[in-house]
């Protein structure tokens, strides 16, 4: 299953975006993305997961450090 979460810094006109998904060797990557609203300049990374509980707790660092800095989920 993948997951993909895109957030939003509305003040700072910033947003953050990741996607977890297997690849062709079927291993889990956590690929992110962050940037500015209003240019190109921006950040990528992609990281492979070892295993479920590793994925889980990324994702769940990632929600609260966008929280902590203001940032909103964009529900589609």
């Amino acid at each position: 299953m993948n997951t993909l979460e895109l957030w939003i810094n509305k003040e700072k006109r910033r947003y953050y975006k990741y996607i977890v998904y297997s690849d062709l060797l079927g291993d889990r990557i956590l690929l992110r993305n962050w940037g500015s609203l209003d240019s190109k300049i921006g950040g990528t990374m992609s990281q492979v997961m070892v295993d479920s509980a590793q994925e889980q707790a990324l994702i769940c660092s990632i929600r609260k450090k966008r929280l902590q800095h203001n940032y909103e989920l964009v529900r589609k």
